[in-house]
């Protein structure tokens, strides 16, 4: 396969093999061979390194196997590998983080009732809740269940409003979790390790694109919320 030495396979082969007995199954013969050969076999021409993660091969440690590599080359395939996750990892668990900040420090109710004191119309309220919250700490997991959690008791306070209106805030509060999409989002350091494009054209190409598809997708909601 093209590119192959650039590629690193992981077999995960964890289980208890309760059903077959107890002990290693990947050890276990098949056909004359034993199944960890037979994996192996059939992946190398694929990958230029293969880890094997199982109970008992090889007391208990990674088995690590490559077409003529030492264990230091192999590693680095390795560290290769997973050198552009542990940015993205480390972005997503440091977003959620804030985000229960957030809620534990009450932040985000002091910002729903100045919004509501000021008169703003809810689906607005919504939406700029829901921005503010992604811009500050970039996960739209967050965003949607923290503004979701503040607008709540005011929904349910607010009378008249339509089974349409209940979809147009959830669309407000999707598009305001959207927008503006930047480094501390866990997203944008995806896209742009994995189409290997620095900070600025990332910036240019996927902040730009979420931050349309969030706007336009509440300019819909807010027309809709006005007319039906």
């Amino acid at each position: 396969m093209s590119g192959a030495a650039a590629v690193a396979g992981l077999v995960l082969a964890g289980g208890q093999s309760r059903r077959m007995g107890g002990g290693d199954k990947f050890l276990l013969p098949l056909g004359g061979r034993r199944l960890v050969d037979r994996v192996a076999a059939r992946l190398a021409p694929q990958v230029g390194a293969l880890a094997i993660s199982a109970v008992s091969l090889r007391g208990g440690l990674m088995g690590l196997l490559g077409r003529g590599r030492g264990a230091a080359e192999i590693e680095k395939i390795m560290d290769g590998a997973l050198a552009p996750i542990c940015a993205i990892i480390l972005v997503t668990g440091a977003g959620g983080m804030f985000g229960g900040v957030l809620r534990a420090s009450g932040i985000g109710e002091a910002l729903a009732s100045s919004l509501d004191a000021v008169g703003m119309p809810l689906i607005v309220a919504a939406f700029v809740i829901s921005m503010a919250l992604r811009v500050a700490q970039g996960s739209a997991t967050v965003a949607l269940t923290t503004t979701a959690g503040l607008i709540a008791p005011t929904v349910a306070a607010t009378t008249g409003l339509s089974e349409f209106d209940r979809c147009f805030l959830v669309v407000a509060i999707a598009g305001g979790a959207t927008v503006l999409s930047h480094f501390n989002d866990s997203g944008f350091w995806l896209v742009g390790r994995f189409l290997e494009m620095d900070e600025k054209t990332t910036l240019k190409t996927w902040t730009v694109m979420e931050t349309l598809l969030g706007s336009i997708a509440f300019g819909f909601a807010l027309i809709g919320w006005w007319l039906l």
